[in-house]
């Protein structure tokens, strides 16, 4: 790339350095330019000081790039760490349920939905996703708490202490 764009930064840097009054003017325009460089200097005229900007421009390239790096993890650190605590909080809603039916489909339907909007890269979809997962959330905990309040007949699945809810493997 630098070798098809140098020639024209060299013509371009030429036309600027050059007099503003007509007078003490070198180039009449850009083919001007170019021709006299040409006749002039030949075609290692139009590579003059192309060493030097290509040591200076991994350095320089490297910076940019580190400064947006970071510029980038500072901005979503405090979105990143948002959106976990939502997602333990929407885990923890899920185990409250005592029925393991409920308790496993809130589970899986909390890690479905987050394992989506983490893929999310538009901020306004992922602020969206976040604000159904809020929504959901705020609801998760009403019907768990209607589902502890109910006492229901457990399956014989939900008797094996591997899964039965926490509160009722941590009661005994």
């Amino acid at each position: 790339m630098w070798l098809t764009s140098y020639p024209i930064d060299v013509v371009k840097s030429k036309l600027q350095t050059d007099g503003f009054s007509a007078d003490s003017r070198k180039y009449g325009g850009s083919i001007d330019c170019v021709r006299k460089i040409m006749k002039q200097e030949g075609v290692k005229g139009f590579f003059r000081g192309i060493t030097p900007c290509i040591l200076r421009a991994a350095p320089a390239n490297a910076a940019t790039f580190v400064g947006f790096e970071m510029a980038m993890r500072r901005a979503m650190t405090g979105g990143h760490t948002e959106f976990l605590r939502l997602y333990r909080s929407s885990l923890r809603a899920a185990r409250q349920f005592e029925t393991y039916n409920f308790r496993k489909y809130f589970y899986r339907r909390t890690r479905d939905r987050f394992r989506t909007a983490s893929t999310l890269a538009d901020a306004q979809k992922l602020e969206r996703a976040m604000v159904e997962a809020r929504a959901e959330l705020q609801v998760m905990q009403r019907q768990g708490l209607v589902n502890r309040m109910f006492s229901h007949k457990h399956t014989a699945l939900e008797v094996d202490p591997q899964y039965a809810s926490a509160s009722r493997r941590f009661a005994k």
